[in-house]
């Protein structure tokens, strides 16, 4: 289990960070049996994001707060 931290995240599991590709780098190196879990506020849940191919997306997202 690994917590994903990032600025917004979608229901869906793409995720928005800071711009350097760290975690995406990291997250890319994993097993496929490590479940990634994105934590966040409410405020940061978000209807859309853009994405590309070298982003990792979490399997789950937690929302502080919300539902």
């Amino acid at each position: 289990l690994v917590l994903v931290p990032g600025v917004a995240f979608t229901r869906d599991g793409r995720r928005l960070g800071r711009g350097g590709g760290y975690y995406d780098r990291f997250l890319a190196t994993l097993p496929p049996t490590v479940h990634l879990v994105g934590v966040c506020h409410a405020r940061q849940l978000r209807e859309d994001l853009a994405s590309e191919a070298h982003d990792v997306h979490v399997h789950e997202v937690v929302v502080a707060g919300g539902d």
